[in-house]
């Protein structure tokens, strides 16, 4: 059996604990699975996998640009498996987030949505499942900078930004049923 190949790129490590939580299920249902981070790889082989799955963080309104370049390197040997992108962002969060106004979530929605379409455009790959995640800042463990950008953010009217502690955690039943539901290559 090929094994699934999850790629990921990240700057706050949250794509990447996504990515490890998804190589965990997928090994316990007896897929073998490679979870990479796609920072310091030039190439990849993708035909010796059944499936890949892109966990992207989100920043700004744009994917991080190694995502970018694998996507756009590698969209004719993905566009030939079966394939998911997962786009991880505290605007996803938003979007999703109970606490935020009806406003505020379409706002985020409507953010989110834009900013597939930039990547999709920009890499003209568009892979068979793709989902939004909400992600996670680790204030604790960023820089005096981030704070202060987000805080001005939230100043500005940007909806929830998280100041809280746990604020934009990733769903992780959420997470689990998307997963659940791509987890076998579809029929042709």
């Amino acid at each position: 059996m090929k094994p699934v190949l999850v790629l990921y790129a990240t700057r706050e490590s949250q794509s990447a604990h996504i990515a490890a939580h998804i190589a965990r299920l997928l090994r316990e249902t007896g897929q073998p699975t490679e979870a990479l981070d796609v920072a310091g790889f030039e190439t990849f082989d993708l035909t010796s996998h059944s499936k890949v799955i892109l966990i992207a963080a989100m920043h700004r309104g744009k994917h991080e640009p190694e995502m970018v370049k694998l996507a756009t390197k590698y969209r004719r040997e993905l566009d030939q498996l079966p394939t998911a992108l997962l786009s991880v962002s505290l605007t996803g969060a938003t979007a999703v987030s109970a606490s935020a106004s009806p406003e505020e979530r379409a706002d985020a929605a409507r953010s989110v949505s834009a900013t597939m379409d930039g990547f999709f455009a920009e890499t003209g790959w568009h892979p068979s499942d793709v989902t939004t995640v909400a992600g996670a800042l680790p204030y604790s463990k960023v820089n005096f900078v981030v704070r202060f950008v987000v805080k001005q953010l939230a100043k500005q009217g940007a909806g929830n930004t998280g100041m809280s502690p746990g604020h934009g955690d990733t769903s992780w039943p959420e997470l689990n049923r998307f997963i659940e539901e791509i987890r076998l290559p579809r029929a042709s």
